[in-house]
Parts: C-alpha cells; sequence; structure tokens
C-alpha cells in the first residue's frame, strides 16, 4: 500500500534541494577553481638606496661635454623555496622611470657556457669490401660414389678513418639587453651545473645623465617562472609564474651628502607606505571575508567598487595618477596621507635630476 505524501513537505524538500544547488553553484562561481601550481616559489630582495660613482668615458662609451657617466651596482637577492629543479629561469628589469637615464653599459653580458672542456674528439671510418665464392659436390651411384668440392674467392678491402675535432654544445645561461629605447635594460638567468640563481647577485649599469645629475630613483622588476605539477618537459604551456616583486631604488651622487639625504628621505616615505598599506591589506581580507555571505545573496545587485590587488604597485610607480583612480576613497586615511608624504618625497628628488 502506498503511504500517502505530504504536500507541504514535498514543497520544503524540493525547496531544500534547490537551495543546496544554488549554493553549490554560488559556492564555484564565487571561489572558483584552484589553479595549478608549481613546487617552488622565489622571493626577491634589492636595497632601497645605491650610490653611484662617476666613471671616466672611453671609446664605446663616449660622452659629451654636458654629460657624464655613472656606474649603479644593484644587489638583488633571490630566495628559493620549494624544489629548486622547477626553477626554469628569473628575469630582472631595471628602468628609469623618468627617461632621464639612458643605459650605454651593463653587466652580466650574455653568457653561454659547456659542461664539456675542451673540443670534442670524433672519429669516423669507412670500409668497402668484395667476396665471391663457388663450391660444387657430385655422386655417380652405378660405379664408384665420388665426391668433389671446389671452391674459389675473391675478396678486395679498403678502409678509410676520418678524424677531427667539434666546438662543445654551448647553453644559455644569462642574456641581457636593453628595453625602452634604451631607458633601461633586462637580465635573464636560467640555473646551470655550474651556477645557482639562489642568492645575492650583483648587476653593473652605466647610466648617461646630465652634467648636473646627483640623485634619481629606478623601477626594479623582479619575475621568476617555474615549471607547472606533473608537467614532464618544458614548454610555453607547462610554465607558470612562480615569484614577482616590483621595487623603486633610490639612486645618488657619491660623495653629495644632500643629494643622499633627498633619497632617504625617499626610501623612509616609501617604507612608512608600505607598512601602512599591509595595515591596509589585513583590514581588506577582514572585510572580504565578513561580505562574503552579503554577496552571495547581493548576486545580481551592484557590486561595491573593487580595490585592484596592485593598488600598491601603482601607488608606487606613480602616486599622482593613482589618487585620481575611483578605488581610491576607499583606502583608508593613513594610507593616503602616507602617499602624499611618499609624493612629495619623489617630487623633492626629481629636483636633482639636472
Amino acid at each position: 500500500m502506498d503511504r500517502p505524501t505530504n504536500p507541504s513537505c514535498s514543497k520544503t524538500h524540493s525547496r531544500s534541494l534547490l537551495t543546496c544547488r544554488a549554493v553549490c553553484i554560488m559556492v564555484f562561481w564565487g571561489v572558483g577553481l584552484p589553479l595549478a601550481t608549481a613546487e617552488v616559489a622565489v622571493n626577491f630582495d634589492v636595497s632601497y638606496l645605491v650610490g653611484c660613482r662617476e666613471v671616466s668615458p672611453d671609446e664605446s662609451r663616449e660622452c659629451d661635454l654636458q654629460q657624464k657617466l655613472v656606474e649603479a651596482d644593484f644587489q638583488i637577492s633571490t630566495l628559493i623555496r620549494g624544489n629548486a629543479d622547477d626553477l626554469v629561469e628569473c628575469l630582472i628589469r631595471i628602468e628609469s622611470l623618468g627617461e632621464c637615464l639612458q643605459v650605454v653599459d651593463y653587466h652580466p653580458r650574455t653568457t653561454l657556457i659547456s659542461d664539456v672542456t675542451g673540443k670534442i674528439g670524433v672519429e669516423r671510418s669507412r670500409e668497402n669490401s668484395f667476396n665471391m665464392g663457388i663450391g660444387f659436390t657430385g655422386k655417380h651411384d652405378q660405379v664408384v660414389d665420388l665426391s668433389g668440392n671446389a671452391s674459389t674467392s675473391r675478396g678486395k678491402r679498403d678502409s678509410e678513418k676520418f678524424q677531427y675535432e667539434l666546438q662543445p654544445p654551448l647553453e644559455l645561461v644569462a642574456a641581457s639587453g636593453t628595453t625602452s629605447r634604451g631607458t633601461g635594460v633586462y637580465f635573464k638567468l636560467r640555473p646551470s651545473t655550474r651556477s645557482s640563481l639562489e642568492g645575492g647577485q650583483q648587476f653593473k649599469v652605466v647610466f648617461r645623465v646630465s652634467r648636473s645629475w646627483r640623485a634619481d630613483s629606478v623601477g626594479v622588476v623582479c619575475e621568476a617562472l617555474g615549471r607547472r605539477q606533473g608537467a614532464g618537459f618544458v614548454s610555453p604551456e607547462s610554465l607558470v609564474a612562480v615569484g614577482r616583486a616590483k621595487f623603486r631604488v633610490a639612486l645618488h651622487l657619491a660623495g653629495d651628502e644632500s643629494a643622499k639625504r633627498a633619497a632617504e628621505k625617499l626610501v623612509f616615505t616609501e617604507r612608512r607606505l608600505r607598512a601602512t598599506a599591509d595595515a591596509q591589506r589585513r583590514e581588506i581580507t577582514k572585510r572580504s571575508k565578513r561580505s562574503l555571505v552579503r554577496h552571495f545573496s547581493r548576486i545580481f545587485s551592484a557590486v561595491d567598487p573593487k580595490i585592484p590587488d596592485n593598488w600598491l604597485d601603482q601607488m608606487i610607480d606613480n602616486p599622482t595618477r593613482t589618487r585620481q583612480q575611483s578605488y581610491v576613497q576607499h583606502l583608508s586615511q593613513e594610507v593616503l596621507e602616507a602617499a602624499s608624504h611618499y609624493e612629495q618625497a619623489i617630487s623633492r628628488l626629481s629636483g636633482f635630476r639636472g
């Protein structure tokens, strides 16, 4: 005998199923599937302040009377976490922010190495031979058994041997060149059996500046690519970003105390801006967690203005332009105040460009 159904229970059960389905759909829509990652992570670091020394021009680095050459040494550190074998390459870019610096020389240059010492010896031989043979046997049953054989052979053999040497195959471990019409320089580094990407490395750049130049700042961008988890070999599709950092580095002429103080002021204001930005990020994270349920219930409503993830990089690169963005009004007063002091320090330092 069939059990009678309760219409109200059936409706409630249907609504529950619909609600569960809706929640599941919203959860996956809001969070998304996890992206494939690599088993290695890279952190970068670079000094805030670099003193530059004036160098004499040579035939390859000519300079007129209204200009001079200054050399800057950038010490960039790389910290590798996880499986270092999955790290494929690191890219370092040093770029003039005001386009007042012209790159005329840099180090390290493009470098090719080989694991083989000396040349590779190769030996090849060629051999020609010709052989011919005849065999015969017979038997006469009525009189007597006869057996016999006859054979003959003729042969010729020639042998030639060649010996020569080849240069060992070379592997690219460092590539470098200029960017942005000569106002920047890049260094692409790859690990090898004879070198490691971990630790501190020195990058030298010679800039052509005006004769009255005393201080400036440059942008340093560091990126690392690694092999995606499960990838058997390296291909463009198997690479994933495993580290990225962006810095502003203040430059000053060595021995110029006034220019050094202006550069140190920029360093101080940037540190303060980054510290207040960290507090802002934590607050944004808390608000995002509290508003997660509200967002689920307001999927089809207007979305609040979103603060981009790279807002601090935008502020460090160009605080004047960033202050005009609509999302700035959602930043804390402490961040806006720190950004204002940072902007003033940049303006003051630009007066030393000459």
